[in-house]
């Protein structure tokens, strides 16, 4: 009498029998680009038939909150505060509006030189150029200014200078950006993704979560990091952030 015997690697049998005791796993991933933040909760499950584990995205959502928005809403704060620091240096409101004022409506193009067009448009570039840049500092402290920082700033004076009376240094010190100001503006840009990535899960009825990604330069400022993680420190069972 002849028995067919199947041969079984011990450690595959030990592996196959944990993993069957496996639940289901729940990823969050939240990813900000450039345009968008977009928001997916992966599940992972193990199949005994296949003895594979497959990867099912069960829920998506995309927010229009990414590393432009942000520019855009560095560029307006800086442009404020140039704004109060040429008010205190004595000049008029029409005047500094139309000085720091970087958008050209179709009226502005027959009234205005080309050589006015032309320098508020180099403004709003330079101004998107330093939020770009700053960010990027705020993200990376081991990266070095190179004195690209002090360029950028000479490029924005050089497009707002209104008479040789207008003290430069002071106009510096109103471009200079602290990091708690910059992952303020980044958190509340991003305050519409952080509401989906509490309401995702729960909508799709997952309880808790075992992870969460978190990718993008924005999302490793630590303010911001910290936002995501406290929202949702009650559904998450492990927290790994990377950044890409």
């Amino acid at each position: 009498l002849f028995m067919s015997i199947e041969e079984q690697d011990p450690i595959q049998v030990q592996r196959d029998r944990l993993l069957s005791a496996l639940k289901p796993m729940y990823v969050l991933v939240v990813d900000a680009g450039a345009g968008t933040t977009d928001i997916s909760i992966i599940r992972y499950d193990y199949r005994k038939e296949t003895k594979l584990i497959e990867a099912e995205t069960i829920a998506r959502q995309g927010f229009i909150a990414g590393g432009h928005e942000i520019s855009r809403a560095l560029s307006a704060l800086w442009k404020e505060k140039l704004g109060e620091c040429l008010q205190e240096q004595g000049y008029q409101e029409h005047h500094i509006h139309q000085t720091l004022c970087t958008l050209v409506t179709p009226e502005e193009r027959i009234r205005q030189t080309q050589e006015e067009i032309n320098r508020r448009k180099k403004l709003m570039l330079y101004l998107y150029e330093l939020a770009e840049y700053e960010k990027h500092r705020a993200a990376d402290p081991s990266m070095s200014s190179g004195g690209e920082v002090e360029l950028i700033y000479a490029k924005i004076l050089q497009q707002i200078k209104i008479d040789d009376n207008l003290d430069g240094e002071v106009l510096n010190q109103a471009l200079s950006l602290s990091t708690e100001e910059l992952e303020r503006v980044c958190a509340e840009v991003l305050g519409s993704a952080l509401i989906g990535a509490v309401d995702l899960p729960a909508q799709h009825g997952v309880k808790q979560l075992d992870q969460i990604f978190l990718l993008g330069r924005t999302l490793r400022l630590p303010k911001v990091t910290e936002a995501f993680v406290d929202a949702l420190k009650d559904r998450i069972k492990t927290l790994r952030v990377d950044v890409g």
